[in-house]
């Protein structure tokens, strides 16, 4: 389904301009309690957690490493200062943290995608499962960027999975038939199917990595008649536990 950001609605707006402003007169996180308390206890901090989720979805929040609050992405700043900011009232200073983003444009749609869909069947086919097979493999994403995973088969070289992992969610990979895996990761803001990017249809608008596993030792072997599998991190800082190296677009969509 297409999502505009400027759709979003009026109470996720309030609390968004709370945080943002928040964010720039101390540089420090907030979490639902204290944006609770800021507004004079009118919404629960449960009921705040639920708006805050919304916020995420947009990709206009994220997750402080180092607290329970959340700061606004380079995103979320500017939608800030495009439909939110009233004119003239942007300080120098204030000025100076905005324009420091990276983001210039703010992409108008993006689509909310399942976990778990296939967006690049065209290209490798449908997903292959063994119904007899106990193997799975548990994918836990960053709250920072949605992953499109392959699984590929090192004796083949070709992908027997591509699934899309929303930010900050798991997903299982069930049913693998046995045999030797690593895996390819695409990872990205704003997913939309329609755009085409080197003959390839659909792909993120912003922030795009392309990697694959760089350890020998991340390799998964599944054998027949055993129960196995494991799980792996994708965090883009301290913590995740999938080594990777960076690899080029054309690596990444290579059978």
């Amino acid at each position: 389904m297409n999502k505009k950001i400027s759709e979003i609605g009026d109470r996720a707006k309030s609390i968004f301009k709370l945080l943002v402003e928040n964010y720039i007169a101390t540089g420090e996180p907030l979490g639902s309690k204290s944006i609770s308390s800021q507004i004079n206890n009118q919404l629960s901090p449960a009921t705040i957690r639920s708006v805050l989720n919304e916020i995420n979805l947009y990709g206009l929040i994220k997750k402080d490493h180092f607290s329970a609050g959340s700061i606004p992405t380079d995103l979320g700043l500017h939608f800030y200062t495009q439909a939110l900011l009233e004119p003239g009232t942007l300080k120098k200073n204030e000025k100076k943290l905005i324009d420091s983003t990276s983001l210039k444009d703010l992409p108008e749609e993006y689509e909310k995608i399942t976990n778990g869909f296939s967006p690049y069947k065209s290209i490798y086919g449908e997903n292959i499962y063994d119904d007899y097979s106990k193997h799975s493999i548990q994918i836990k994403t960053s709250s920072i960027k949605d992953a499109i995973i392959l699984l590929i088969n090192i004796e083949t070289g070709l992908p027997i999975r591509n699934v899309y992992v929303n930010k900050g969610t798991n997903y299982t990979m069930s049913n693998i038939p046995p045999g030797k895996y690593t895996v390819k990761t695409y990872q990205g803001n704003y997913w939309n199917s329609e755009i085409i990017k080197n003959g390839i249809k659909g792909g993120f608008q912003l922030d795009e990595i392309y990697a694959e596993d760089s350890d020998p030792n991340d390799i998964w072997v599944l054998r027949r008649n055993t129960t196995g599998g494991g799980s792996f991190t994708l965090y883009s800082k301290e913590g995740g536990n999938l080594e990777t190296k960076n690899i080029s677009r054309q690596e990444f969509f290579t059978k």
